[in-house]
């Protein structure tokens, strides 16, 4: 779907006409490119890989500014383990021996550093995409397009003035984080039905 037609659907709610004075020009584009970054955090839609070289004792790698979080790390073949930042700092002043990654403000940290230069760190990683223009695709599973509509409105109602409208955003709101909580759950269910199908065979 593409942006500006996203946008014009949801007028009749907002009631935007030819005579509106709630929204300026560009406006309520603005609200859905903040609305459609917040639907990237907080349900990773695109995906990419790349490889980096390892730089000898070098644990810190800049990646990319558009990185959201890093799903999977590959050194030499060797998977590495997920830790928050605040867990993997506490390891690494431990010592301990096993291989951890974690992820945080556009870089990747390893642990341990590796001795030599030019070993593959392969990597995987969700990440953001911009709206440039009202003209782009959103680019969005049709699942998700509810949970987009929802932030969107709770955003765009936050900026009118009466107390009504400020109680209808928090509406808004809550409810795109149920929607956001329960796509979650339900991918949770169905990753554990392919294993336990997996497994069974």
């Amino acid at each position: 779907m593409v942006a500006k037609d996203f946008i014009e659907e949801q007028y009749e709610i907002l009631d935007v006409g030819d005579d509106n004075e709630n929204y300026k020009e560009l406006e309520l584009f603005t609200y859905l490119k903040s609305a459609y970054i917040q639907l990237q955090k907080d349900r990773p839609i695109f995906k990419e890989k790349i490889t980096l070289l390892t730089v000898a004792d070098e644990n810190e790698y800049f990646i990319k500014d558009d990185v959201i979080d890093v799903d999977v790390v590959v050194i030499n073949n060797i998977p590495y383990k997920k830790r928050i930042i605040n867990r993997f700092n506490e390891e690494c002043f431990s010592q301990r021996c096993e291989k951890i990654f974690s992820f945080d403000a556009d870089k990747l940290y390893i642990y341990p550093a590796l001795k030599k230069d030019d070993m593959e760190i392969k990597i995987s990683f969700s990440k953001a995409k911009r709206l440039d223009s009202e003209d782009a695709d959103l680019n969005i599973p049709i699942f998700l397009e509810e949970s987009l509509r929802l932030n969107f409105l709770s955003r765009a109602c936050e900026k009118l003035p009466d107390r009504d409208n400020r109680n209808l955003s928090t509406h808004y709101l809550k409810r795109y984080k149920q929607e956001i909580y329960e796509a979650k759950k339900a991918s949770k269910t169905r990753h554990r039905s392919v294993t336990s199908d997996f497994q069974i065979i």
